[in-house]
């Protein structure tokens, strides 16, 4: 809409409207999955992660190489790593992102 628009509707001279949100909506937490670019859902990323941790526990299982060259207590300090470090990366990219956590609001990435 234009401003020509707006001055021929009658509305020009009219007072500005304040819009405020209702105690019920402060409490409401928007959940987005916002993905850039060429980045992959957190969801899809969590389940590629099951998939490999999953390989891991049956190659140690089963014994085969190079699972069987390392102590079994080695695979499962790398499963348990995957996780803590995967989880900390996820909690700290959503504190960056969550809605008023910054000044100006997260912008597009350019293609």
């Amino acid at each position: 809409m234009t401003w020509s628009a707006v001055a021929g509707s009658g509305l020009a001279g009219r007072p500005l409207v304040t819009v405020a949100r209702s105690e019920p909506a402060t409490d409401l937490e928007v959940y987005l999955d916002m993905v850039p670019g060429h980045d992959i859902p957190w969801s899809k990323y969590y389940l590629g992660l099951g998939c490999v941790n999953t390989a891991v526990l049956v190659g140690v299982l089963a014994g085969l190489p190079p699972m069987a060259w390392l102590p079994e207590v080695s695979w499962l300090t790398f499963v348990v790593a995957s996780l803590l470090v995967s989880a900390a990366v996820h909690t700290v990219l959503n504190r960056r992102l969550r809605i008023g956590s910054t000044a100006a609001p997260p912008t597009e990435p350019k293609p």
